[in-house]
């Protein structure tokens, strides 16, 4: 059994063999309404999936709090499963869905072993823990180059060895030798 938690509203434990027994379709929708499609097909009986990124974003401008938010990993697009023929009428009856990605008239079906495989891989992507303490869109993992952006080494560009909690050890060229010096993450930037 894989679980796979899918959104905050909903958990779903499907094998990988039961995904890929599915006949797989990818809807287009209106920008923005990935997840309430989602919900309108799944209340209607069906499998849809919004594979999706949960990122670490400050609540709001005033607030230096972050919390994690989830974004479409693919924007605009929900992947429908079917285990007979596909229900158009009950796709297409809702107005926020667009189109089916097709060839010409045909709708495209995909292959359910490898819609399957996708899902259970990167049907969810989770940021790491310690991005909640970096800048948002400066975010950085170990071996990445950074710049310390405060503090008594301002402007240094220093690699990042270890990130533990809310703080990073970073080498630094002190004294003629390479130290490992730890950093708050509020104080790293990513380097260009």
């Amino acid at each position: 059994m894989v679980t796979w938690l899918r959104s905050e509203r909903l958990a779903m434990e499907l094998s990988v063999a039961e995904l890929g027994a599915l006949n797989w379709y990818a809807v287009m929708v209106r920008a923005g309404e990935e997840f309430a499609v989602e919900a309108i097909l799944e209340r209607r009986g069906m499998i849809a999936i919004v594979p999706m990124i949960r990122q670490w974003r400050r609540v709001n401008r005033f607030v230096k709090r972050k919390q994690q938010v989830s974004y479409p990993l693919i924007a605009r697009y929900v992947l429908v499963g079917f285990d007979g023929p596909p229900q158009w009428a009950r796709v297409f009856d809702i107005s926020m869905v667009q189109a089916v990605v097709g060839v010409g008239e045909v709708p495209l079906v995909m292959q359910g072993r490898k819609v399957a495989r996708f899902l259970v891989e990167l049907g969810e992507v989770t940021a790491p823990e310690a991005q909640k303490y970096m800048q948002t869109h400066h975010e950085f993992e170990v071996g990445d180059s950074v710049e310390i952006i405060g503090g008594a080494f301002d402007g240094q560009v220093v690699t990042v060895d270890r990130i533990d909690g809310n703080a990073a050890q970073v080498l630094l060229p002190l004294f003629g030798s390479v130290q490992g010096v730890n950093v708050p993450l509020a104080n790293l930037v990513k380097s260009p």
